[in-house]
């Protein structure tokens, strides 16, 4: 078809959104297909709209022709997300082959007006886990497991679209790791088989204020200079990042 598929990163910072132009917020975190004759994109898939979770299309996607119920092919592509769904879509027009529901998901947090109400969900599969509870913590003793609990009950946790928060420690699950990450898929056409990795891991974060970021000397990502501090940070005027 002549044509390229770039599965695209979220836009910098990984948890703050405020500064991104209306390109970013279009293609951010999405699959699009590039004429290579021309460079310009042909169509383009978003699977999460203003991420602000670093749920980047991390995993390679995968070129097949997708059988059909009469036993004919389409010509697709597999894209798995770090939120654990699987998108199959045809490769030429950028359409979903199974139904793509917009989800309504929380807002709030630091950008209540900027966050999505809803968010893509796959009709096809999705390898994702059920929302975290408290009889999840782990601990090595007794008291380990406790103090997993109490932190478990002190943070922001709304499910897989927590909303960040600053001040408080907010849960992300599935992490920034995935889900699907760089492992991506592989597939077995012959025997109808996809083989998928998934990373189990939550992240327990929290958005550092402005004030605290500029007593720790940490600078905005396009101040330039040297930043020594191993912290994320985000921009002067939005919290920083501690991971």
């Amino acid at each position: 078809m002549g044509y390229v598929y770039l599965p695209m990163g979220n836009s910098s910072v990984d948890y703050w959104g405020g500064n991104r132009s209306e390109e970013e917020n279009e293609f951010s975190t999405s699959l699009v297909a590039i004429d290579v004759n021309t460079g310009e994109p042909v169509w383009h898939f978003q699977t999460v709209h203003y991420d602000v979770w670093d749920y980047d299309l991390g995993s390679q996607p995968t070129l097949v022709d997708f059988p059909r119920d009469d036993g004919s092919t389409v010509p697709a592509i597999i894209l798995p997300s770090k939120q654990g769904d699987i998108y199959v879509l045809n490769r030429e027009t950028g359409e979903s082959l199974f139904p793509v529901e917009e989800v309504e998901v929380p807002t709030g947090g630091v950008e209540p007006d900027n966050l999505s109400p809803t968010q893509p969900s796959s009709g096809y599969h999705s390898l994702a886990f059920p929302n975290l509870e408290e009889k999840d913590m782990w601990g090595m003793t007794p008291i380990d497991q406790l103090w997993c609990r109490i932190q478990f009950r002190r943070a922001s946790y709304k499910g897989m679209y927590t909303p960040p928060t600053v001040g408080q420690r907010f849960i992300q699950y599935p992490g920034y790791n995935g889900g699907n990450d760089w492992g991506s898929a592989a597939v077995d056409a012959e025997r109808g088989i996809i083989i998928a990795n998934y990373n189990d891991i939550p992240n327990f974060n929290r958005l550092i204020p402005r004030e605290e970021a500029e007593e720790r000397n940490l600078q905005p990502i396009y101040a330039g200079g040297d930043n020594t501090d191993s912290e994320s940070d985000g921009p002067a005027e939005g919290p920083a990042i501690h991971k």
